[in-house]
């Protein structure tokens, strides 16, 4: 999905969310965990100090 895609398939995403608006809700909750309340892991960093940030 994105720029790779025919013009004809870039109102499938929109139309997915208007006719299950629970997955427009999920998307957004899943953004959120994990760009905004999880901490950025470096490579090479240990992932066990990951940690929930508020």
């Amino acid at each position: 999905m994105g720029n790779t895609e025919p013009k004809e398939m870039m109102m499938n995403l929109s139309n997915a969310y208007n006719l299950f608006p629970a997955a427009a809700a999920l998307h957004t909750a899943d953004m959120e965990a994990s760009y905004l309340l999880e901490e950025h892991i470096e490579p090479g960093q240990d992932p066990n100090q990951m940690k929930i940030t508020r």
